[in-house]
């Protein structure tokens, strides 16, 4: 049972914690952007969020689906105390996102002026990302080392790598950066802040690490392979595609403006996750744990424990954002403020993520990646289908629909899987689930 192996008390007191930092961070992250958008302009933070947009999806390409696959064999071999395991998954998994993210910022670098000229039509996007491009190996390394030290249960200093320590180096950097101009300045003051997160990042490591040593048993770089691959694939979908390909189609229907307030909007529906994300870095590593002693029941009763806190602490975040939104807008400028009912869409179609909280991490955890592969696939065929009909009729409205039911679609199914393999219920809510029982568990 759950309670023989974790206080709740406890996991509350480090979710606290991590949520703490992660607040900083998102505090952080908030003034850069109002940085950004106040020095830019509606249509310089758009040129800004395009380019940040396409280098996450070159970074998540370059991390070839290691991050999650690492945080779960990390942890794995950490309970099992087989820290020569733990040793080789880690320094395999950096060498090989590190060689494949740096191709892929050469390919960026090289032909920035075709995807700027050619897909965008955006010539003014073409130095922004010469200059991003210099940031995909670096931010890969930073949230490769980012999952394994919450493999290692050390869930502060996974917060501070990767979600501190970038927007705070950002401000300090962006005004020095900002005499170059534009989007260009901002870029800069990106790439020299990832660069400092990850060597912090590895600074940790080092820290927590040391004197651990161990025999390798087994194969763990097979077992990596085996485990990333499809994991690849759902990284693809739900970090690449699915937080950006409506920016990115808006992007090529809309102009910059309005793709700037959507990519203002983006990060503000995103405050409403936090809590979201701070459980699931403490959650994930206990999941493993659990696992790992074949104790289901304490899964399910460790999820919905989860979802219920992170429902009710949100709560406050949805209130604001959808009744003082266009306040919170004009912060960024006047130029922002007629984004308040994207704002509020966007909010509402964020309630799913926190009802349902940690059950993507129970597949993965548990070993049921094929099924978030596939469900994976399915979402991003929907959202691709619902921005393809809603953005060139309402744009940056059409771009917050078709998110927020496409992110709808996908949580069902999750919550649906997850009874059918574990047969657990991690919704919050007392619901009878009986007959989506015909899963093989």
């Amino acid at each position: 049972m759950i309670l023989q192996h974790f206080s709740l008390n406890g996991l509350v007191r480090n979710t606290v914690l991590v949520a703490i930092f992660r607040a900083s961070g998102l505090c952080f992250t908030f003034i850069f952007n109002v940085i950004v958008a106040r020095q830019l302009g509606a249509d310089g933070a758009g040129v800004y969020f395009l380019s940040l947009a396409i280098v996450s999806i070159f970074s998540v390409l370059g991390r070839l689906g290691l991050d999650n696959a690492m945080l779960k064999l990390i942890a794995k071999y950490a309970t099992e105390n087989s820290w020569g395991n733990v040793s080789i998954i880690f320094k395999y998994g950096l060498y090989a996102a590190g060689i494949c993210s740096t191709i892929l910022g050469v390919v960026l670098f090289i032909y920035s002026d075709f995807i700027s000229t050619v897909i965008f039509r955006k010539d003014e996007l073409s130095l922004s990302l010469k200059v991003f491009a210099f940031a995909v190996v670096f931010y890969s390394g930073m949230r490769l080392v980012a999952e394994s030290l919450r493999g290692l249960n050390r869930s502060t200093a996974s917060i501070i790598t990767s979600d501190v320590i970038l927007p705070f180096c950002a401000i300090i950097l962006i005004f020095p950066a900002s005499q170059i101009g534009g989007a260009t300045g901002a870029g800069l003051a990106y790439v020299f802040s990832t660069i400092i997160a990850f060597l912090v990042g590895c600074s940790f490591w080092l820290k927590f690490f040391k004197g651990q040593q161990g025999e390798v048993l087994g194969r763990p770089r097979q077992e990596l392979y085996a485990s990333s691959k499809p994991l690849f694939l759902m990284s693809i979908m739900t970090r690449a595609i699915q937080p950006w390909v409506p920016l990115l189609l808006l992007g090529f229907w809309s102009s910059a403006e309005e793709t700037g307030i959507y990519g203002v909007v983006l990060r503000l529906s995103m405050l409403t996750q936090f809590l979201t994300v701070a459980l699931n870095i403490s959650v994930a590593p206990k999941i493993v744990a659990l696992h790992v002693r074949k104790d289901v029941e304490g899964i399910g009763i460790l999820t919905r424990k989860t979802a219920f806190l992170v429902t009710l602490a949100s709560c406050p975040v949805y209130f604001i954002m959808t009744y003082f939104g266009a306040d919170v807008l004009r912060i960024f400028g006047e130029d922002f403020s007629e984004g308040h009912l994207i704002l509020v869409v966007a909010v509402v179609g964020q309630v799913s993520n926190s009802l349902t909280g940690s059950v993507g991490y129970v597949l993965i955890m548990t070993g049921h990646e094929k099924d978030i592969r596939n469900l994976s696939v399915v979402s991003t065929i929907l959202l691709i289908a619902f921005c393809t009909m809603l953005i060139p009729l309402y744009g940056a409205l059409g771009a917050a629909i078709a998110s927020g039911v496409a992110f709808l679609i996908r949580n069902v199914l999750l919550v649906i899987y997850a009874y059918r393999r574990l047969g657990i219920n991690t919704l919050p809510i007392p619901l009878n689930l009986t007959h989506f029982a015909s899963g093989t568990k």
